[in-house]
This record gives structure tokens, C-alpha cells and sequence, in this order.
């Protein structure tokens, strides 16, 4: 053998090179068809694997095509309620400052009406505004009876976070009222030992002045002059004026505590409603287990019949072999 002469292969030797070939072609291919692609659309070059992802990478396939649906009813009343909740959040800080205000005067008589009158417009909204959040929890609860099960435990917790939510203003507000009233309540007590100090016409200094307070015409007040000084009369009369003012206002907070309280109740029955919705619900899934345990029961009774038929069909099956092979036997030994 020449040492010139080729190395005989050894085995079975399968060509693959036309196979390589035609991969190879595709692939070039593509290449030029998606890279002419991306150079209209995108400055930059992308590479075919990168193409191939599962999220593209360019910015005008980067939007998902979602199926086309329109959103649940409640949602416009939630962010509606939201807006509520941010408002009544703007309106107690508002009405603290206008009490505040109110209450810094250091005479009683120095506020004026149209502070009275604000005062009082901030907290009939303040009430409006909870009342109003408080139909809107409700509608939005409501329209829980036809929701699947994902909406119907999103539309659980947005109830009872919208709840809480309404309880804390309420209750800050009621408080805010309270304090309020107190301190309203105090300078009445102020004005009221002030008037029953006051110097009158009788022969004891400390006896009140109350002809004064109730029948003021000038007459007595001018016919007393040398008695009680004109600072003193005109101080008087003020704070009867102011005396008259409080009482008012203290009218006008106990009616806005008893609508509060009217709220809370009905927060209350909205809170309670919602507890019997939940027992409802754990007493229909225990129900439901309890019914799926007493079919499976059922099923595992019918499997057993099912299997015990089958016994009996062999055994007949057999018992007519055996009839069947006696009559034979008989048959042939006659």
C-alpha cells in the first residue's frame, strides 16, 4: 500500500451537507427579510433572536392588544367615592381652621356673621359629603350580587376598606364638633359668671343685673349711670348679645351631632349587613362542602355496586359455562 494513498473510512459515513446547506439558506433568509424590516422601522439593529421574544422590544409593537371590554358599573362610583373622601379630607381641615379662628378671638364678640356663616355652610357639606359617601358605599355594595368570584372578594374589600374609611371621618368629625361645643360651652360658663359679678343698682354688690339683661331700654340704663359706668352697661349688653349668639351656635352643633348620629347608625346597619353577607358566604361554602363530601360518598358506594355487578356477571357467565360443559358431558357418555 502507497502512503500516498487516502484513509478508507471506517463504518457507515452519512453526508449532511446538503442539509447544512439548505439550514443555512434559510436562515441567511430571514435574515435579510427581518433585517430589512427593521431598518424601516427601527434605527437600531436588532438581532433575529431577540425578534423572536416573547415581549418585542420595538416601541410601536409595545403596546398589548387586550380584549375589548367595558368596566364593571361600580368603578365609576368608587373613584367617585374617592373624590368624596378627598373632599370631606379638605373640608375638615378647612372647618378646623374656621373653628380655630373662631375660637382665638380673645373677646367674645369680635367674630363677625360672615364667619358665623361659613362656619356654618363648612359643616352642612361636611354632612352632605358624608351622607353622600355613605349612598355611594351602599351602591357600590349592591352591586355586588351579580359580581364572579375575583370581583365579588375586590368588591368585599373595597366595601370594607370604604367603611373604615367613613367611620374615621365620622368619628374625627364628631369629635372636631364635640370639642367644639365645649369650648363653646365654657365661654357661656365665662359670660355667665361674668354677668352674675356684674354691679347692679340693689344694695348688695353681688346681686345680678337681670332687669337690665331683660327689659334694656335706655331709661334704666342712663337712670343707674352713677352707679355703673358706661364701660360696664355697654359690656353687659355685648355679651347678652354674645349669650344669645352661643346659645345658636350650640344649636346649630347638637343638630349637626344628631345627623352624625343618624350616620353612624346607618354606618352601623351597613357594617352589620355586611357581617351577614360573609356568614352567608361561609355558610353556603360549608354547605357546599359538606355536600361534595356526601358525593363523593355516592360515588364511592356506586363504584362499589358497580364492581359487585361485575362479580355477578361472572359468576352467571361461569354458571352457564358449567351447565352448558354438563350437558355436553351428558350428551357424549349416552
Amino acid at each position: 500500500m502507497s502512503p500516498e494513498a487516502a484513509p478508507q473510512p471506517l463504518g457507515v459515513v452519512r453526508t449532511i451537507t446538503e442539509v447544512f446547506l439548505i439550514l443555512r439558506n434559510n436562515s441567511q433568509r430571514n435574515k435579510a427579510m427581518l433585517g430589512g424590516r427593521a431598518e424601516k422601522t427601527d434605527p437600531h439593529h436588532v438581532d433575529v433572536d431577540e425578534r423572536m421574544a416573547l415581549i418585542s422590544l420595538g416601541e410601536e409593537n409595545s403596546t398589548l392588544r387586550l380584549r375589548s371590554r367595558h368596566p364593571p358599573e361600580w368603578v365609576g362610583a368608587a373613584d367617585e367615592l374617592q373624590y368624596e373622601f378627598n373632599k370631606i379630607k379638605s373640608r375638615m381641615a378647612h372647618l378646623k381652621q374656621l373653628q380655630d379662628q373662631r375660637l382665638s378671638h380673645p373677646h367674645l364678640g369680635d367674630d363677625t356673621a360672615d364667619e358665623q356663616c361659613q362656619l356654618q355652610a363648612c359643616t352642612e357639606e361636611i354632612t352632605n359629603l358624608l351622607t353622600h359617601a355613605q349612598r355611594l358605599i351602599k351602591s357600590i355594595e349592591e352591586a355586588d350580587s351579580g359580581a364572579q368570584n375575583a370581583e365579588h372578594r375586590l368588591l368585599q374589600n373595597l366595601v370594607s376598606s370604604a367603611l373604615t374609611t367613613l367611620s374615621n371621618f365620622t368619628e374625627k368629625f364628631r369629635s372636631r364638633q364635640a370639642d367644639y361645643l365645649r369650648h363653646i360651652e365654657t365661654r357661656k360658663e365665662n359670660v355667665d359668671s361674668f354677668l352674675l359679678a356684674a354691679p347692679t343698682t340693689s344694695g348688695t354688690p353681688d346681686a345680678p343685673a337681670w332687669h337690665l339683661l331683660e327689659h334694656p331700654s335706655t331709661d334704666d340704663i342712663f337712670s343707674d349711670a352713677p352707679e355703673m359706668t358706661m364701660a360696664q352697661i355697654q359690656d353687659i349688653m355685648e355679651n347678652k348679645a354674645m349669650v344669645e349668639q352661643r346659645e345658636r351656635e350650640v344649636l346649630n352643633v347638637s343638630k349637626s351631632i344628631l345627623e352624625l348620629n343618624s350616620l353612624f347608625k346607618d354606618v352601623a346597619a351597613l357594617v352589620v349587613d355586611q357581617g351577614t353577607v360573609l356568614d352567608r358566604i361561609d355558610y353556603n361554602i360549608e354547605q357546599s362542602s359538606i355536600r361534595v363530601r356526601n358525593a363523593l360518598g355516592s360515588v364511592q358506594k356506586a363504584e362499589q355496586y358497580q364492581k359487585k355487578n361485575r362479580k355477578m356477571h361472572a359468576i352467571f357467565l361461569l354458571s352457564c359455562i358449567v351447565l352448558v360443559l354438563l350437558l355436553l358431558l351428558l350428551v357424549t357418555k349416552s
